[in-house]
């Protein structure tokens, strides 16, 4: 029997043609092709993302807990009260009472200046309107002496008519009994009747002149009294060659040399209240507008809390901060220094529960718009729009964009902000 398999001279071989051959490889190194670029393109990190060194980034999670809203502030301490010393009146120095750092009390003697042209001219007008006052007094005392005489002239007028009346009596009485005559009576009438004319005149005359004279009277001792006053001030015109210390305290800032010239408001010094003191602290002007007098505050001194309020809040902003004075609630501890600094918290709001993210270089990093998100695996890390509410020196409060038991990157160190996606690498990490 014949091998089926031998070609006998009627079989012939079907081959295929070139052009197909071709077309079946083409197709499948195409697919080979498209699958290969897939993988890479599973492979390749997202549009992006930049490759960061997992031991540069901070890590933190995310919380719920109670949020104190507090600021941590640098207090200086400075006293309560301070007192400028300015010059009164120009000159040189001639003699210094009194050294700097030195307690001394209010309207002590600090030094005494020297001007011979202000001490002749205050003398001078002084013995003018030591002149002039002298004339007004003379004019009272002659306005009073003129109306001493036009009483006395009332009185004596008065005690003339009582005299003839009584003497006109005693002659009507005789009259009546015919031992005199009219014409015996009749001089005497007659005074009677001068000396009340005259009595009423004089009267007359007095009501008249006495709002006039008044009136002049209290010209002049308008005029004395200003003169008066002239006199001492300008008394205290050489008094202010005297410096001396507006209130009690320590000096400080007082380095007059003997023979220096000053000037007229020229500052020559400080008086600072003695025991009393109060802090300056500087607030980031994010915070002023939740500042307000009244806050309470703690100063840590030497271990010890001491509580403090806000007292004055300046309205200046310098280099992106406002200052603000707090006091001591009750008695302020002993042993303070002008100058010595001091922790301080000062409370803003009562404490309440937040969602929180530990404070960090993120929120100068981001501005606060947006954190990087840990993934699940560690390994990588989205960027994430977040919503940002109170802050304090330990947390920040979260009120959109994070859920509780997240981690996020609080530190990233990043020389560009516009990755979206990081990929950490722990090659390095410790």
């Amino acid at each position: 029997m014949p091998d089926s398999t031998s070609f006998t001279s009627m079989d012939r071989r079907i081959t295929r043609p070139a052009w197909k051959r071709r077309k079946v490889l083409l197709g499948a190194g195409a697919a080979v092709a498209v699958v290969a670029i897939g993988l890479l393109a599973a492979t390749l990190p997202a549009s992006g993302t930049v490759e960061v060194q997992a031991s540069s980034v901070d890590i933190g999670a995310v919380k719920r807990g109670p949020f104190q809203d507090f600021l941590a502030l640098r207090g200086e301490v400075m006293p309560m009260e301070t007192y400028l010393i300015t010059a009164q009146a120009a000159g040189r120095v001639e003699s210094i009472s009194a050294s700097d750092g030195e307690t001394v009390a209010a309207g002590a003697k600090l030094a005494t200046l020297a001007n011979p042209d202000l001490k002749v001219g205050v003398t001078s007008k002084q013995a003018e309107v030591s002149v002039r006052l002298s004339e007004a007094n003379t004019l009272l005392i002659n306005l009073t002496k003129s109306e001493a005489d036009t009483r006395t002239q009332i009185d004596d007028t008065a005690y003339a008519l009582h005299k003839a009346e009584l003497e006109l009596e005693k002659r009507e009485e005789l009259h009546r009994d015919g031992i005199v005559n009219d014409a015996y009576i009749k001089p005497y009438a007659d005074e009677v009747t001068y000396q009340h004319a005259k009595l009423e005149q004089l009267r007359a005359n007095q009501s008249a002149e006495e709002p006039a004279l008044a009136a002049q009277k209290r010209q002049i001792q308008g005029s004395a009294d200003e003169l008066k006053r002239n006199l001492k001030e300008l008394g205290q015109g050489l008094d202010a060659l005297l410096v001396s210390a507006p209130a009690a305290g320590r000096l400080s800032g007082f380095t007059l040399k003997p023979g220096q010239a000053v000037k007229e408001g020229d500052p020559l010094g400080e008086i600072d209240s003695g025991d009393a003191f109060k802090l300056k602290a500087l607030v980031d002007e994010f915070f002023a507008a939740r500042l307000r007098t009244g806050l309470k505050a703690e100063a840590a001194i030497a271990g010890k809390p001491y509580p403090l309020k806000l007292s004055k809040i300046y309205q200046q902003v310098s280099e992106g901060r406002v200052m603000v004075e707090l006091d001591f609630i009750g008695a302020a501890p002993s042993g303070l220094q002008p100058g010595q600094t001091m922790d301080v918290k000062l409370s803003l709001g009562d404490t309440a529960e937040a969602l929180l993210v530990p404070n960090g270089a993120w929120l100068r990093e981001t501005g606060g718009n947006f954190i990087f998100v840990l993934a699940a695996d560690g390994k990588h890390a989205d960027r994430r729009e977040v919503s940002i509410g109170r802050r304090n020196p330990d947390s920040i409060e979260i009120l959109s964009g994070l859920s509780a038991g997240e981690q996020v990157l609080t530190a990233t160190r990043l020389d560009h902000t516009d990755a979206l996606h990081l990929t950490l690498n722990k090659g390095n990490r410790e």
